[in-house]
């Protein structure tokens, strides 16, 4: 038996569990936080990426999804709410872009007339594809 002297302080387990557990609900809370700017921040681009097709296609927030009202497509061209992917996907099929332009800002599979001006308009935003190097040096597509 290990007799420990009466004034030496005791370590109670549950003392390191609560303080374990308390940095790691900090953590958990930052991480969140954190994901949750991140989330607010690639809405914001979606929106922006869905409101410049729009308007260079020409049509009106009714037009664009059949299953959404324009004040739901609102909220997703202002950043407020994230598209849905099957939503985006029905947005896709209809204009001919590709869910890496709505979602990342790639040119890569949307209809080549369409990419050059959106290229022209935004090329700080966009990604151009890759196969298309001499955009941005007055060079068109192929």
């Amino acid at each position: 038996m290990i007799h420990m002297p009466v004034d030496m302080p005791v370590w109670h387990e549950s003392a390191s569990t609560n303080m374990s557990a308390r940095n790691s609900h900090s953590k958990r809370r930052t991480y969140k936080k954190a994901m949750k700017e991140e989330q607010k921040k690639l809405a914001i681009d979606v929106g922006r990426r869905l409101r410049w097709v729009r308007e260079l296609t020409g049509r009106t927030q009714d037009e664009m999804v059949a299953d959404a009202s324009q004040g739901q497509w609102s909220r997703w061209e202002t950043g407020e709410r994230l598209i849905p992917p099957v939503a985006a996907i029905e947005v896709c099929n209809r204009l001919r872009i590709s869910m890496d332009y709505i979602y990342r800002g790639h040119l890569l599979g949307v209809h080549p007339e369409l990419a050059k001006y959106l290229w022209g308009q935004h090329p700080q935003e966009l990604v151009p594809p890759p196969i298309y190097t001499g955009w941005g040096k007055g060079m068109d597509p192929a």
